[in-house]
């Protein structure tokens, strides 16, 4: 089950808690042992939609740092290692020797 099913899961859940809790509360016998029950399912609910968005987020966080900080041309020998030229580098050098 990917990350969307399972925030769609959760959010099914949390509306049909939601409805249990509002036709509890229409009631005035209601037990306390239910309620804790529906508060408990509520407050795991919670926990686990706030464990799965805080993984997304750092899953996030840390492709942005990847790709920021993977500038393949900012490596130093890369382009020597792989036999290959540094077009930017060759570029600025067209730019002197023309320019000067």
């Amino acid at each position: 089950m990917n990350e969307l099913q399972k925030i769609q899961r959760l959010k099914h859940e949390l509306v049909c808690l939601s409805r249990r809790q509002d036709k509890l509360s229409v009631y005035e016998n209601n037990s306390p042992v239910e309620r804790r029950k529906l508060e408990e399912k509520y407050q795991n609910i919670k926990d686990e939609l706030n464990t799965l968005l805080a993984e997304i987020i750092k899953r996030k966080e840390d492709g942005v740092r990847n790709q920021q900080g993977d500038d393949v041309g900012s490596r130093p020998g890369f382009f020597q290692q792989q036999n290959l030229t540094n077009p930017q580098k060759d570029a600025e050098e067209d730019v002197l020797k023309n320019h000067y």
